[in-house]
């Protein structure tokens, strides 16, 4: 994980070691926690004994802790599940700041679903992952969820007090907390479970077998709400709706990794990636914002990580595949190798996407448990505003959605790239009606005149209509070129549109009205 623990701009990071326990991975312990300083390479603190050994290292699913400024201080905290604890830690020293026991497995492992051998292993819950929501409606996410291996969630505040907890058929990997509802409170999905923020079950899919192996959420397709992209293993790739309609599935290979960013740019929305993992393994495929398939192909490697690279800073994303010098790289949205790592040593056991340096790119570190390598690029940035600077969010998730601004923004912002209305479209003048805003621009001697485009959220616009279309309102024949119609402006008054406008060499300024655009 990587943080800033000792506040301010230093990037950290925290490398766990575990122990396996009873059964391959699935009550792995973490045994060694290690926070390094980006820069220096230089040991902050380390809780536990480290080992050199690669059971020590190499792990299947996911170790339970975050990193995360739980109490809002300015200095991130590590939360983590170890020994049968749940605990937050002190980001700067390594320190225990709080601790709660894990539940009691009060209910036979027979009577839940996934538990290995339908038999716990332990008597106290042996945590699988830990992730951050905010069921209470804070002003920022400080509620810690943890969960099991597949079965159970329990919801803790910032304080480890008890808020909820939920068990209904299959909880899958890494639920995602979300103001579905607008109500200032996350929602959870988990696997295929809608939960409300106060722990009850608001509807489920209609799928009984397997589980979601990743989920993100967001404005996908600009003609629709935020959606729910996942990818649940033989079930297949899914877009749902809010209210648990399954809008698109594709069944194509056991799913296990999905992203979405902007991989197509003359495609309107974000592109959808993801990936297969058991049998037929590494399948990459990218699909529009309505889930149908662009393009699929097979790398040669299984395991890619598919996350979104703003590489050169102008908002177009590419794909991270991984670290290996034959096999890695990065894809554009064609499915083009553009990228590839140099052969110089580097690891590529791991890898993640991080914008360390500030500027408008991304830059991609490469680490395994004993070394690290940072990639930029070999030319400064061109890019020089910040309009568009694409981040992990929430970056207390790892989920794969580039969304704009600063790490303190969350998942209801949208995503952008200028300009958002491409081609000839000068003297813009904008207007609202209740949620729909209508623009106009200068049309000159182009015919039919004044174009007016639509918009739900300013960033996406579609053409609605021209407000000149008749010989009777105005004659350009006669026009020289850039001359004609001059500077628009667009107002709605009691359920009526009104545009004035100049003919610059005849009529001088005039004014048009309709009820509607188009």
């Amino acid at each position: 994980r990587f943080g800033h623990l000792m506040g301010g701009d230093d990037w950290y990071f925290v490398m766990a070691q575990h122990q396996k326990r009873v059964h391959k991975d699935r009550y792995s312990n973490i045994s060694c926690l290690t926070a390094v300083n980006m820069d220096t390479g230089e040991i902050l603190w380390q809780v536990g004994e480290p080992s050199g050994l690669k059971e020590n290292q190499n792990v299947t699913a996911d170790l339970p802790f975050q990193v995360y400024d739980i109490d809002g201080d300015g200095y991130d905290e590590v939360i983590m599940a170890r020994d049968f604890k749940l605990m937050v830690l002190d980001g700067r020293t390594g320190e225990v700041r709080k601790w709660i026991h894990t539940p009691m497995n009060e209910i036979p492992g027979d009577q839940l679903l996934g538990i290995e051998f339908q038999k716990h292993g332990f008597d106290r819950l042996n945590v699988d992952a830990v992730r951050i929501v905010n069921v209470s409606g804070n002003e920022r996410p400080s509620d810690i969820l943890i969960k099991d291996r597949y079965s159970r969630l329990w919801v803790y505040n910032s304080n480890l007090e008890l808020l909820w907890k939920f068990n209904y058929k299959n909880t899958g990997h890494f639920p995602y907390g979300y103001d579905f509802n607008g109500d200032g409170k996350d929602e959870i999905f988990s696997c295929y479970n809608m939960i409300g923020s106060d722990g009850n079950l608001i509807w489920t899919l209609p799928i009984e077998i397997d589980h979601t192996d990743e989920i993100i959420v967001g404005k996908f397709d600009p003609d629709e709400d935020e959606m729910i992209a996942m990818v649940s293993g033989w079930e297949g790739f899914m877009i749902v709706d809010k209210q648990g309609n399954i809008r698109h599935r594709d069944l194509n290979g056991h799913g296990q990794r999905i992203s979405a960013a902007n991989y197509c740019p003359d495609r309107r929305g974000l592109e959808i990636c993801t990936t297969t993992y058991w049998e037929y393994q590494g399948i990459i495929y990218l699909h529009d914002c309505k889930g149908n398939e662009l393009w699929h192909m097979e790398p040669g490697s299984n395991g890619n990580i598919i996350a979104p690279v703003n590489w050169q800073g102008d908002g177009t994303e590419l794909i991270l595949l991984n670290g290996n010098i034959k096999y890695g790289g990065m894809l554009d949205g064609d499915g083009d190798v553009v990228v590839t790592f140099p052969d110089d040593g580097h690891p590529d056991l791991c890898a993640e996407v991080i914008n360390m340096t500030g500027d408008a790119r991304d830059e991609i570190v490469l680490w395994d448990a004993g070394r690290m390598f940072i990639y930029t690029q070999d030319r400064p940035c061109a890019i020089k505003d910040r309009e568009y600077i694409p981040i992990i969010i929430p970056p207390i998730t790892g989920e794969n959605i580039p969304l704009p601004g600063g790490p303190g923004e969350q998942g209801r912002n949208m995503r952008y790239r200028n300009p958002v209305l491409r081609g000839f479209h000068p003297d813009p003048s904008i207007c609202r009606v209740e949620e729909d805003f209508y623009m106009a621009t200068s049309s000159f001697t182009y015919w039919p005149g004044v174009p007016v485009f639509h918009s739900r959220n300013l960033t996406d616009w579609s053409l609605a209509g021209h407000c000149l279309t008749r010989d009777s309102q105005v004659r350009l024949e006669e026009r020289r070129s850039s001359r004609g119609i001059f500077a628009p402006t667009l107002r709605h008054h009691e359920g009526r549109f009104y545009m004035i406008t100049t003919d610059v060499d005849g009529i001088g300024n005039f004014i048009v009205h309709s009820p509607s655009i188009g």
